[in-house]
């Protein structure tokens, strides 16, 4: 691997990595997203996990031709891996004090880098530390009809994340991390899905920084094979990767803070114990949904990991089929408006000993 020197010391070196894996559509622009980063220094690291399609040889006759002052590595899995021992195996040849992931079939913003940076260093350089931010959401190639997308909710504490049922509160395609959060704990288990709710877990864990960004860094590409892509989750099989998925990453949690705790890193947390393993029973509790029994549907809308009731209606509204229908587009709309009025007055309301 070969690293360019810079001048630049007061920067701090980061490492930008871009994971591919059968994307050869949608590769080139990612590829672009990488090499028009505006920071220095750079570490790039293009990886690809052994494609069966020309996503290997698209970025390889890509960066035959690079001239830039990026430092820039090309890596191919000699066997698919799957995207966490991808992740795993990369990331041991990063060099930066930040470590910043990107997908193949997305698009970074020639500002990522630098905006990632900032914020980081405006918050002292944390250790433990999760940066994301906003996104810029479309389908497919339908680059130009972006949706601005915010995380739906925010978290700055341990307690915080139980309150919330563990729900995530990233969105992995826009996030970077501090190399300890690979380096202080075991490998991530491969046979998980998601790598993000893991390690941003793992910044809470260790108290340290979750830093989030209010601007859209990057272009979030919907396909049928990522995480979002299936979560209308209308067909049984789909449901149940996304079960499989959540179902991982609380044991990943659960490993994770075993870990550090028979090390003296962490008190014991009986809350976060008994919270872990109550959603594990619950999401379990979810495959029923698939039964054709009336009663065995009921009862998993009854124990339901998601703890708010208009939530859970909006959840199962994917699984059946309801969010196609016009009285539920027609209630739901009516809700949001209510709810938003509400939460207005009560903002104004005076509070009190204030």
């Amino acid at each position: 691997m070969t690293t360019i020197m810079t001048s630049r010391h007061e920067r701090p070196l980061v490492t930008f990595i871009l994971f591919s894996y059968n994307q050869e559509e949608y590769i080139s622009d990612a590829i672009d997203g990488a090499l028009k980063q505006d920071y220095r220094p750079l570490q790039i690291i293009f990886s690809d996990d052994c494609s069966n399609d020309n996503t290997f040889s698209i970025i390889e006759k890509r960066l035959s031709s690079y001239n830039g002052s990026h430092s820039v590595t090309l890596n191919q899995t000699p066997k698919n891996l799957g995207l966490i021992g991808h992740i795993n195996t990369v990331v041991k040849f990063a060099k930066g004090e930040l470590l910043i992931l990107a997908a193949g079939d997305d698009i970074s913003s020639p500002i990522r880098t630098k905006e990632v940076v900032s914020a980081w260093l405006r918050h002292g350089k944390p250790a433990h530390a999760t940066i994301h931010s906003d996104w810029l959401e479309f389908k497919h190639m339908n680059l130009g009809n972006d949706k601005h997308r915010k995380p739906k909710r925010k978290c700055k504490n341990i307690n915080h994340y139980l309150k919330n049922w563990c729900q995530p509160f990233i969105h992995g395609a826009t996030a970077a991390y501090t190399p300890d959060l690979f380096t202080d704990f075991p490998l991530l288990d491969e046979s998980g899905l998601v790598e993000d709710t893991s390690l941003s877990f793992r910044s809470l864990l260790t108290r340290g920084e979750i830093i989030y960004i209010p601007k859209p860094l990057v272009h979030y590409r919907i396909t049928a094979a990522n995480i979002s892509g299936r979560k209308n989750l209308k067909k049984p099989d789909e449901f149940k990767y996304w079960i499989h998925a959540a179902s991982k990453y609380l044991d990943q949690n659960l490993n994770d803070y075993y870990y550090l705790l028979d090390r003296e890193m962490v008190d014991k947390n009986l809350r976060l114990e008994k919270t872990l393993y109550s959603m594990k029973h619950r999401w379990k509790k979810q495959i029923k949904l698939l039964s054709p029994s009336f009663p065995d549907r009921c009862q998993a809308i009854v124990f339901s990991p998601i703890p708010n009731w208009i939530d859970r209606i909006n959840y199962y509204g994917h699984l059946f089929g309801w969010r196609q229908h016009p009285i539920y587009k027609i209630s739901s709309n009516a809700y949001r408006t209510g709810q938003s009025f509400i939460t207005k007055v009560l903002r104004r309301l005076p509070r009190k000993g204030g």
